[in-house]
């Protein structure tokens, strides 16, 4: 008989099945029970029966809708009984069906990778299906062999496909991906868990008596032990431990957090609509709500496990006593009471924990069994017997299996500890342990050890519950004059709040933090904050005194300065100071500026209190005179951080940073870490690999919900700015983020800017690394620009490989956009160098551009003509000692795409830029401008200069004479200059010829004078063909008589040493012969001269008197001679 697919729709929402699948499987279903003679009103009943509840009413909206078009239109439907079916499957298909987009198919294909848990052969017949709906054509096998090979997660598998080659082909890498699952499943199933026996009593306590429970787990030989059956003595199936599972072995997928599942029963077979639900008419043993099972109920758990413990951010009390078993192991293996569950398709092993309310994962086994998963963030507080917080990083869910039962289990992973499988997935699994019977002890819990476990012991002491104090230091506070000092008024608090912060305050008063004063002239508002463990902490509001103090200018020191400190470093220490500033004593003249009001009366701060203005400098200098000499330290206010390349580098650097801290008086907290090869440090994590963003934030972006308004969205570009330096392709992705920000623009959330959104935390959370910046390695800076942008890549040569070390990109500003594409890319080089001028200075660095032209025009011994632009910051660049070169645009990958869609940088410095002495008097600028506008030809050159020039062959012949010397063209408040000289319009180019010939020079003094400041096409035969029909020169019989250079007057200098005339006297007849010739010099304003006598006249010894000249009186601004050899 056949069997009816599920009802298409039975509730409103989506189908569970897509149409065309479930059309397929219905169509199946006809053929088979009603057969191919089956009339089509029968099949159209068929279909409408299956379609479901919510799927029929769609369809009869459809049918009506259709109708009313049909009359309305005045026709009717001349659907004959043979074509009712087909009509019926068309309607729907047209409601149903999505269209589907072919460059959308290719993106989820090329992103399709394996997922967790998810076999080879499903991961293939998903490639197929997807790859039907690319239309890749001839192509086909290619495409889905290449995503094949990038989307298994198996090393081995990729490895055997590489041996083959180019000679892979599809049906060969499915038989080897089918071969390798298959042994490895067969491997598996051969390597059966050995579990020795081991025997445990638990003493527990229930209502008040103490009672006695025997756990046992035995070896796996073929043969269970018998079970017990009383249903009343232990409220459920029995299973043993023992049951045959495969040994742990590192996974080749990932699991996800199993949101496709039943919320009533967990299964992921269907969902909780599903009518046939064992769980639909059950009630909860947990809450007795009926619908859902145990393993699934959402309501709060009761918290009555003595040893490990789930808080929310309300108060839960934990208990002081706890049971603890005296466990005898069995010399073979580490752990009594491990078990093997399998999570996903990916077993694990567990430590069986019936006192933790919860199961957990350590970090360290999540990252072997599950790498790459995602965490949900978590907002509970984990906290062991002695109330110690456990430190977690977040939590998932995944369908747990154990013999016969299935259930979901949430899993919190946390940074320390072993992998525990706590009550609530014992209780849903059924699992049940038997065995002989030991004997333990029930003993009080002491104070949680506030010293860390691995702290060297020399130092212990550093680690105490009492307050440390500096050493022969007191902060004196700097005042303003003239400030009035204010008394604020108290701040009411809630009631419930009172003895809490009663308490706090007689706390700090014991401690001497704090004093009591009866009266002040200044009083500050006193805030109290909620820590996360639910204590409070006492903040003052002093936004008013420290108008009134001096802020020392000891600075902060930059943060990507000191990570780049860390070249080569291994193991890593973390220090943290206790209560770093109150550690630090306040002077006596300047307690009163602390001064705050409480409902207990006036109180002021005898230590240096959070919030005070002048605290962040005075600490970090005094931490820097504490930690100064010390090697292998970074210091950034009360976060220390140790390193070494080796473990006995690190030691001896940290002995002597516990020494120097030990000596001053100061005291440490229970958080500092010691002697790791990773550790998190002023927002980033930081190993021997490099540098990557801190996991916590990067959740928190990642999770981070839709902006919805304008402030919202500049958070979260600030907080994934910050990690920008990561990230090579980062401008691209929020420029449409950050063109909503802009002046003068609405807030829409558009479906681009909710993509740019979507990929933020994409490519935040694939955990980018860069490397450390090290000091023998050479440096390579590549550099690009677009229409809007800059971008540059930070690299270093290791080897043949170039590591990369910071990103960098910005937009161009509204002026910066009009410039020619030489000078963007001029600018572009210039960004770089200075961006990174801390590492580049003083060092030799290679320079790659993708503009060939700037290898030239930016070298130091470049002689060619430079645009004004270029000039000028080619001197700004002589600071550098760089090497260009050219990169072809194709390998300037990275750099290009930073430059397309760059940083946003506000308020980025305009270059302020002034245009003198443009023509003669005779011919103003805004004669120029005007004659620029309305010439035809220059107003055709201007958008290809900052657009880009088409091929040559395009061009009309009026452009090719400026096409030959784009490089050097630029547009600078509406002109037009090639390098440094004006490109004249048409219109005034034979006015110039006359103004230049205006005292009739000849042919060549003609040309020279234009070519010092114009530029035109056709400049030469025109001065030429000027001058040969020029009346008063053709009078003058040139040939007959010499032609002696005019005599021009000099103009007289308005400042001393600003013009300065030099000339060679010699030879002398009557002088010695060290004095045979005289340099000599004068200023044309004072007409001071200068006399040197020498017995030779070269170049160089006019060098060595102009330069002993130049050092005492200064340079002058310009040198006038005769143009003899020696002064070329």
């Amino acid at each position: 008989a056949a069997i009816a697919p599920p009802p298409f729709l039975q509730t409103p929402g989506q189908p569970r099945v897509p149409w065309l699948k479930w059309k397929l499987a219905f169509q199946a279903f006809v053929e088979v029970a009603a057969g191919d003679s089956a009339r089509p009103a029968l099949k159209k009943n068929l279909l409408l029966n299956a379609l479901g509840i919510e799927g029929l009413h769609i369809y009869t909206t459809l049918q009506e809708a259709r109708d009313q078009a049909a009359s309305g239109a005045g026709t009717r439907d001349g659907g004959t009984e043979e074509d009712v079916y087909n009509a019926a499957l068309s309607l729907l298909d047209n409601h149903f069906k999505t269209p589907s987009n072919e460059v959308l198919e290719r993106h989820h294909f090329k992103n399709r990778k394996q997922f967790p848990g998810e076999s080879l052969t499903d991961f293939i017949a998903a490639l197929q299906v997807m790859a039907s709906k690319c239309n890749f054509g001839a192509s086909y096998d290619s495409m889905v062999r290449d995503q094949l090979f990038s989307g298994i997660t198996a090393p081995h598998v990729r490895r055997r496909f590489l041996q083959l080659g180019s000679t892979l082909t599809l049906q060969q890498a499915i038989q080897i991906a089918k071969e390798e699952e298959r042994t490895e499943l067969e491997l598996r199933e051969f390597a059966d868990a050995q579990v020795e026996r081991v025997y445990v009593q638990r003493t527990a306590s229930q209502d008040g008596r103490r009672t006695t429970s025997t756990t046992s787990i035995q070896n796996y030989h073929g043969v269970r032990p018998p079970r017990q059956t009383s249903r009343a003595q232990h409220g459920r199936r029995q299973y043993d431990t023992s049951a045959p599972m495969p040994p742990p072995a590192r996974p080749n997928s990932t699991i996800r957090p199993d949101s496709g599942s039943c919320y009533r029963c967990g299964s992921t077979q269907h969902y909780a609509n599903f009518p046939n639900c064992p769980a639909r008419n059950r009630t909860c043993s947990a809450c007795g709500k009926r619908g859902h099972f145990r393993g699934v109920c959402r309501s709060s758990r009761s918290p009555n496990a003595n040893i490990n413990q789930v808080e929310d951010t309300a108060d839960t009390a934990v208990t002081n006593t706890v049971t603890i078993m005296n466990v005898a192991e069995s010399p073979k293996r580490p752990s009594p009471l491990s078990i093997f569950v399998k999570v996903g398709q990916v077993t694990v092993p567990f430590l069986v924990d019936t006192g933790a309310t919860v199961s957990l994962i350590s970090k360290q086994d999540f990252q072997f069994y599950f790498p790459g998963t995602r965490l949900l963030q978590s907002h509970v507080v984990l906290q062991n017997y002695s109330k110690t917080c456990i430190p977690n990083v977040g939590y998932f869910t995944a369908t747990v299996r154990y013999n016969d039962t299935t259930a979901p289990v949430t899993f919190y992973v946390t940074t320390e500890g072993s992998s525990l499988l706590g009550l609530d997935a014992i209780k849903d699994l059924c699992i049940n342990i038997h065995g002989a019977t030991l004997s333990c002890s029930q003993v009080s819990t002491t104070a949680a050890s506030s010293i860390p476990s691995n702290a060297p012991s020399k130092f212990q002491h550093l680690f105490s519950q009492d307050l440390g104090l500096v050493k022969g230091y007191r902060h004196e506070v700097k005042r303003r004059p003239g400030i009035q000092p204010v008394a604020a008024k108290l701040r009411r608090l809630p009631l419930l709040l009172r003895e809490e912060v009663s308490n706090e305050l007689s706390r700090l008063e014991k401690s001497g933090v704090i004093e009591r004063v009866s009266a002040s002239d200044w009083v500050s508002p006193l805030v109290v904050v909620k820590k996360k463990n639910g204590s409070l902490r006492l903040c003052v509001d002093l936004r008013e005194p420290n108008k009134a103090i001096v802020i020392d200018g000891f600075p902060l020191p930059h943060i990507e300065e000191l990570l780049q400190q860390l070249t080569g470093a291994k193991y890593f220490s973390k220090l943290d100071l206790a209560s770093a500033y109150h550690q630090v004593e306040l002077s006596d003249s300047s307690r009163d500026l602390t001064t705050f009001i409480t409902h207990d009366g006036l109180f002021r701060f005898r230590r240096v209190c959070f919030g005070l203005a002048s605290a962040p400098a005075v600490f970090q200098k005094m931490m820097s005179d504490i930690l100064k000499g010390c090697s292998g330290v970074l210091c950034y206010l009360d976060d220390i951080l140790v390193w070494g390349k080796t473990r006995q580098e690190h030691d001896a650097n940290l002995h002597a940073v516990l020494s120097r801290i030990s000596n001053s008086g100061m005291k440490l907290n229970d958080k500092c870490v010691f002697a790791v090869q990773e550790i998190q440090f002023l927002g980033h994590s930081v190993s021997a690999r490099g540098l990557s963003p801190l996991e916590s934030k990067v959740n928190a972006i990642v999770n981070a919900p839709t902006p919805t308004d304008s402030k919202s969205l500049q958070s979260f570009l600030g907080l994934a700015g910050y990690y920008s330096k990561f990230i090579p392709h980062y401008a691209d992705v929020v420029e449409p983020l950050r063109a909503m920000l802009r002046k003068g623009q609405t807030y829409n959330w558009s479906q681009e800017a909710n993509s740019s959104f979507n990929d933020i935390k994409e490519v935040l959370a694939a955990n980018p690394v860069v490397q450390i910046f090290d000091e023998q390695l050479p440096i390579v800076i590549t550099t690009d620009a677009s229409n809007i942008g800059l971008g540059a890549v930070f690299q270093q040569r290791k080897g043949d490989q170039l590591i990369t070390i910071a990103f960098a990109s910005r937009t161009l500003s509204p002026a910066e956009r009009r410039y020619s594409a030489g000078e963007r890319e001029a600018l572009a080089c210039l960004f770089a160098c200075e961006k990174w001028h801390v590492y580049l200075w003083g060092r030799h660095f290679t320079l790659r551009t993708d503009h060939q032209a700037l290898t030239t025009l930016l070298s130091a011994g470049s002689e060619g003509r430079r645009p004004l632009r270029i000039s000028r910051w080619c001197a700004r660049l002589l600071y550098y000692n760089f090497t260009i070169e050219y990169c072809k645009g194709s390998n300037n990958v990275i750099a290009d795409a930073l430059s397309r869609l760059p940083l946003q940088l506000p308020n980025s410095p305009e270059l302020d830029e002034e245009i003198i002495s443009l023509v003669t008097p005779c011919i103003s600028k805004a004669d120029l401008q005007a004659a620029t506008a309305d010439d035809a030809t220059l107003q055709k050159v201007i958008p290809y200069i900052a657009n880009g020039w088409p091929e040559k062959k395009s061009l009309p012949p009026e452009l090719l004479p400026y096409f030959a010397v784009r490089d050097e063209l630029s547009y600078v408040d509406n002109l037009l200059f090639r390098a440094d000289r004006v490109s004249i319009p048409a219109s005034l180019c034979n006015k110039l010829v006359q103004l230049a010939h205006e005292s009739h020079p000849g042919i060549v003094r003609t040309k020279q004078r234009l070519r010092e400041r114009y530029w035109w096409p056709g400049l030469d035969k025109q001065v030429e063909q000027a001058i040969r029909n020029c009346v008063v020169c053709q009078a003058a019989d040139k040939s007959a008589k010499p032609v002696f250079a005019p005599l021009q007057p000099v103009p007289w200098p308005t400042n001393p040493w600003e013009k300065l005339g030099i000339d060679i006297v010699g030879p002398l007849e009557h002088a010695p012969y060290d004095c045979r010739f005289a340099i000599t010099l004068i200023d044309y304003h004072s007409k001071w001269p200068e006399v040197c006598f020498t017995n030779t006249v070269t170049s160089d010894a006019v060098i060595t008197f102009l330069s002993a000249l130049f050092s005492r009186e200064g340079f002058p601004e310009a040198i006038v001679t005769d143009n003899g050899p020696q002064f070329k």
